[in-house]
């Protein structure tokens, strides 16, 4: 038998924890370890489950096939005990993707899954090959609060540098009912995080968006006074010492909402939406410097006579700008979409296919080169986040929701870390007031 074909399954476990078999999602860690051969009909997958609380709970296993052939149907995982067992459940897309889950036995007995490392037999008739369970940093499917307070957060951020995430958000925890400012936090496994440290200094300050160039934090966010709005940046080596703070544009009335990013050639970077005709347009603008804007001049990505704004700015692999921003264009709300090779001169919009009302977008390119695009939209009372992807920005897959919490959230924010797990932040209104979430995975199809 040759090992070597076949296919690479990545298995991970997650303990979901509560006072019932279909409890709250907990954490969920990867563990290491190969099987480099097992006969075709059954092969061992050694699993540890890393404990969160000692109850009835329910062990999930993802399994991915990384090869280009699919799982077949009738595949079946055990544990390695007699009477658990569960069938691989409906795909998910592509179709080289399985959960499954094992509630309990047979008979319907509820099975205990404690503290312990559990062995999990893959039985794939007339398949061969090797099964590796890939080693990771944890995941979070349930989401954590970032920096809990009685106050309100707002618009959320990620970077990641030197291995660690950063989260920069707004808030008016410092003048509670009145301004808000900016705060930044750090974390090494996006479960803990430091306090907050304050970047900006007086005014309203809000939608903050934070970049890092290999040595340096760039932030750049929009600060309120009575007669106006305008784009403010600032740097600093470590986000406790932040320098002055620098006027990005000088466009009319107000200017907000902006996505900063570096290109491939070490340029930066800044879209926002600005009400400089009257209504608001997407607007970009390169740097003269890090996070100096003032030197060069001001581009509208597109006019139109309806309300742009909230721009998700990227650049791809290729080399191509992308800006996925909301608009009421066609007479409701949605996201649209228009690209540039040289972020100065941009292509006819195009809407894309989100949820009704969908608003604030969140474009990322991940390690593989296909396109996720995140929102939050309304499905029955409540404000949901949404996820779509595409490998092309033509075709797009349906619109899975990612969130089932019963509570409105907004806002959110995709990243792909440098590892290979997403993460994604958002604000949710729990207990009353709005607070920081964030929640990651390594397989974007699949969040808990």
């Amino acid at each position: 038998m040759d090992v070597r074909k076949g296919f690479t399954a990545i298995v991970s476990v997650c303990l979901l924890a509560a006072l019932a078999i279909m409890g709250a999602v907990s954490l969920i860690y990867w563990v290491g370890g190969a099987i480099t051969s097992q006969s075709a009909a059954e092969r061992a997958l050694p699993i540890t489950v890393v404990p969160i609380a000692n109850d009835f709970a329910t062990l999930k296993v993802m399994v991915a096939n990384t090869g280009t052939s699919t799982i077949p149907a009738g595949t079946v995982l055990r544990i390695a005990e007699n009477g658990v067992s569960a069938t691989l459940e409906d795909a998910l897309p592509p179709t080289n993707q399985r959960q499954v889950t094992f509630i309990g036995y047979s008979d319907g007995t509820p099975r205990f899954f404690p503290t312990g490392t559990y062995t999990v037999y893959a039985s794939r008739v007339g398949q061969a090959g090797v099964i590796t369970v890939a080693s990771e940093a944890p995941v979070i499917l349930s989401p954590i609060s970032v920096s809990p307070n009685a106050n309100n957060d707002y618009n959320p951020c990620l970077e990641e540098a030197g291995g660690d995430l950063y989260i920069a958000w707004d808030s008016d925890r410092l003048d509670p009912g009145g301004d808000y400012e900016v705060l930044v936090a750090n974390s090494t496994n996006g479960s803990l995080w430091a306090n907050a440290v304050q970047v900006s200094d007086s005014q309203s300050n809000k939608n903050p968006s934070l970049e890092h160039n290999g040595t340096h934090f760039g932030i750049a966010w929009d600060m309120t006074n009575p007669s106006n709005e305008h784009i403010f940046t600032k740097e600093s080596a470590a986000i406790d010492a932040w320098s002055s703070k620098k006027q990005a544009e000088n466009e009319n009335n107000r200017n907000r909402e902006p996505s900063m990013i570096m290109d491939s050639a070490g340029d930066y970077f800044i879209a926002w939406a600005s009400q400089d005709l009257g209504n608001y347009d997407i607007y970009i603008k390169k740097a003269d410097g890090f996070t100096s804007f003032a030197g060069n001049p001001s581009t509208a990505v597109d006019t139109n006579a309806s309300a742009d704004s909230y721009p998700s700015l990227i650049q791809d692999s290729n080399g191509m700008y992308w800006v996925a921003f909301q608009t009421d264009r066609s007479g409701s709300m949605g996201i649209w979409v228009t690209n540039s090779s040289n972020a100065t001169t941009w292509g006819t919009p195009r809407q894309l296919p989100v949820k009704p009302g969908g608003v604030e977008p969140s474009l990322v390119q991940d390690s593989n080169g296909r396109y996720w695009l995140t929102y939050h939209a309304i499905d029955g009372i409540y404000d949901y986040i949404w996820l779509m992807y595409s490998d092309d920005m033509l075709e797009w897959s349906p619109n899975s929701r990612v969130s089932s919490t019963g509570v409105n959230e907004r806002s959110p924010f995709l990243m792909q870390a440098s590892g290979g797990t997403y993460w994604m932040a958002y604000e949710a209104a729990v207990g009353g007031n709005w607070d920081i979430y964030i929640r990651s995975t390594t397989n974007a199809m699949y969040w808990g």
